[in-house]
C-alpha cells in the first residue's frame, strides 16, 4: 500500500492530509481553495 505513496515525503503526506481534512467536501458553496502550498504548485499532483 505504501508503494503508491512513496513518491511523496512524510512531510508532504502530512501536508496533503491536512489539506484533505481542511477542505470540506460537503460544503461546495465555494470551489476548494489550495489551503496548502503543495496544491498551489503546478505539476505537484502526478
Amino acid at each position: 500500500m505504501d508503494g503508491a505513496k512513496m513518491d511523496l515525503n512524510s512531510s508532504q503526506q502530512d501536508a496533503i492530509q491536512s489539506c484533505v481534512h481542511t477542505a470540506d467536501p460537503i460544503s461546495q458553496e465555494e470551489p476548494i481553495k489550495p489551503v496548502c502550498g503543495i496544491w498551489a504548485v503546478p505539476g505537484a499532483s502526478h
